[in-house]
């Protein structure tokens, strides 16, 4: 808005429309600053801040405690470096890998493991991720089956089985996928 409204007044300066006077400008803006400064300090003061979560008091067993809004799992921090590592760099990682093939099938619901593949080395357009898999891991059917409680793998293919997200189904898909059935709503995911 500041910048927006210097260049109407620069712009009204130069096709002659009331003309101001010398100073009128600077003082404009010098009053549009002070205004943003202190309605800016207004909210900061109130505890408003658009970069940091809320804080939120908790009353556990009559002990009341507050949660630092700036703290941070440094897990947490390391695995999303890790995952903008694998899409950028290449490198790939084992939370990383997780957390993409998590997404993907989040987005698109179950999927063939060859097509988890085939999203995983567009997304990171890396052409030898295939065979980077296989070195690390054994396969991408293999890394997806050492998380069994995030991915649900069926039995309908021996190489190419269709894998679920554990947590966008019910018990009674699970139970039907587990029992070598599809699952009701295999062609949508829940959200």
């Amino acid at each position: 808005p500041f910048l927006v409204s210097l260049s109407r007044e620069a712009n009204k300066a130069q096709r002659g429309q009331q003309q101001p006077p010398n100073n009128f400008l600077h003082t404009t803006s010098i009053t549009m600053l002070d205004t943003f400064f202190s309605l800016s300090w207004a909210r900061f003061g109130q505890g408003w801040r658009p970069d940091v979560p809320p804080c939120f008091d908790i009353d556990s067993e009559n002990q009341s405690r507050v949660f630092d809004p700036l703290f941070v799992d440094i897990r947490e921090v390391w695995n999303n470096i890790k995952y903008c590592s694998f899409l950028l760099d290449e490198e790939v990682t084992e939370s990383a890998l997780l957390a993409l093939s998590k997404e993907i099938l989040n987005e698109n619901g179950p999927l063939p493991v060859g097509e988890i593949g085939k999203l995983l080395q567009e997304l990171t357009a890396n052409a030898g991720l295939s065979q980077t898999l296989k070195d690390l891991f054994g396969g991408l059917k293999k890394f997806l089956e050492t998380f069994p409680e995030e991915f649900l793998i069926s039995s309908d293919h021996q190489f190419n089985p269709h894998v679920y997200l554990r947590s966008n189904m019910t018990d009674d898909e699970i139970e039907a996928v587990m029992l070598g059935e599809k699952a009701p709503s295999s062609k949508k995911n829940k959200r």
